[in-house]
C-alpha cells in the first residue's frame, strides 16, 4: 500500500511539474489545475475499482493535459473497462509523447511503463478474420460494432476486444447480420456469404425450348378432358347395360304376370301387388340407365373428339362440369 501511495504521489507531482510543458501556447493556470484534479480523482477512482468513471475522468484529463503520466493512467483505465485495442494504442501515444518540460525523471519512467504494460497486454488482444465471399465484383459495406470495416482488412486480422461483436453485411437491398464472441488471445476467422440482392437476382429458369407456361396449362387442361371423356364413355356403357338387363328383366317379369292371369289389361290381382312392385322398381332403373347412360356415353365422345392435341392446348383451357342425379344427368362446359 506505501508503494502505491508512493506511485500516485510521483504521478501527481510529475504531471504538476510538467503542465509548463502541456501548455506552452496557452497559458490558463485555471484549466491546468482542473486537468490536474481531473487526473488525480480518475486515479483515485480507478484504485478503488470504479473503472467507468475512472477512465471518463481520465480521458478529459488526457485532453487537457497530454503527458505521459496521464496517458499512462487512462490506458490503464481502458483496460480494467476491457477496451484493450484502444488501451493499447494510449500506450502507443504514452511512449511517443514529447516536448514535456517539468520532472523529467516522471515522465520518462512513464513511458517505460506504458512500452512494458503494452508489450504484456498485445498477446492479450484477441484477432478477428472477417471474409467476405461474393459471386460478383461489388463489394458489400461491412461494420463491427456499427463502425465501417475498411475494405483492405476483409480477410485481414485485426485486433478485437474481448466479448460479443456485431458484423453486419449490406448490399443493395440485402442484410446479412452475425455474432462473434471472442475470448481472450482468441484468434477467428468469419468467412460470410452474401447472396445477390433480389433485384439483381437471376429471373427463374426459362421454360425449354417450345415450351411455355401457356402451353403448359392448355396441355393439361386438355389431358384432363380426354380423362372425363373415357370415364364418361365408361359410366354411360356401364349405364346402357344396367339399363339393358333391366329392361329385359321387366319384360320377363310383366309376361309372367300376365301369362299366370295374374293381370290382365293392366289390372292385377291384389295378390300380385309385391310381383306389380318389382316389375316397377326394374322399369324404373331400366328408363334412368339408358337415360344416363346414353348422355354419358354420347358426352364422353364428344370430350374426345373436341380434346386438342398435345401442343396445341388454348391457355385458358377448357372448362366442364358433369352431375349426375337418380333420374338425371347434367353436362355442361366451354369448348
Amino acid at each position: 500500500m506505501p508503494c502505491k501511495r508512493a506511485l500516485v504521489l510521483s504521478f501527481v507531482l510529475g504531471m504538476t511539474t510538467c503542465a509548463t510543458g502541456a501548455f506552452a501556447q496557452q497559458d490558463d493556470a485555471a484549466t491546468r489545475s482542473a486537468g490536474r484534479k481531473l487526473a488525480q480523482d480518475g486515479v483515485a477512482l480507478l484504485q478503488q475499482g470504479k473503472a467507468d468513471q475512472a477512465s471518463e475522468k481520465l480521458e478529459k484529463a488526457y485532453q487537457l493535459l497530454q503527458v505521459p503520466s496521464v496517458a499512462l493512467w487512462s490506458g490503464r483505465a481502458l483496460v480494467a473497462r476491457g477496451y484493450w485495442v484502444e488501451a493499447s494504442e494510449r500506450y502507443v501515444e504514452a511512449s511517443r509523447l514529447t516536448g514535456f518540460k517539468g520532472d523529467q525523471q516522471v515522465q520518462l519512467q512513464a513511458q517505460q511503463d506504458a512500452a512494458r504494460e503494452l508489450e504484456s497486454l498485445t498477446p492479450r488482444i484477441p484477432t478477428l478474420v472477417i471474409a467476405v465471399v461474393l459471386g460478383q465484383a461489388e463489394r458489400p459495406v461491412v461494420t463491427l460494432d456499427g463502425k465501417p470495416v475498411p475494405t483492405a482488412l476483409l480477410g485481414e486480422e485485426q485486433p478485437v476486444n474481448p466479448g460479443t461483436h456485431q458484423i453486419k453485411l449490406t448490399l443493395g437491398t440485402k442484410q446479412v447480420s452475425r455474432q462473434v464472441t471472442l475470448a481472450e488471445a482468441e484468434k477467428k476467422h468469419e468467412s460470410i456469404t452474401l447472396d445477390e440482392p433480389a433485384s439483381q437476382a437471376s429471373s427463374a429458369t426459362p421454360p425449354p425450348p417450345g415450351a411455355t407456361p401457356e402451353r403448359d396449362e392448355g396441355a393439361k387442361h386438355s389431358g384432363m378432358q380426354r380423362t372425363l371423356g373415357f370415364v364418361a364413355l365408361a359410366v354411360g356403357g356401364a349405364g346402357l347395360i344396367v339399363g339393358g338387363v333391366s329392361g329385359g328383366l321387366a319384360l320377363g317379369k310383366h309376361s309372367a304376370l300376365q301369362d299366370g292371369g295374374q293381370c290382365a289389361s293392366d289390372q292385377c290381382l291384389p295378390g300380385a301387388r309385391s310381383d306389380v312392385s318389382s316389375l316397377d322398381t326394374l322399369r324404373a332403373v331400366s328408363t334412368i340407365g339408358f337415360i344416363a347412360g346414353g348422355v354419358l356415353a354420347s358426352t364422353g365422345v364428344v370430350l374426345l373428339l373436341t380434346a386438342k392435341p398435345e401442343g396445341t392446348a388454348r391457355a385458358a383451357g377448357s372448362r366442364f362440369a358433369l352431375r349426375v342425379a337418380p333420374a338425371s344427368v347434367t353436362f355442361s362446359g366451354a369448348f
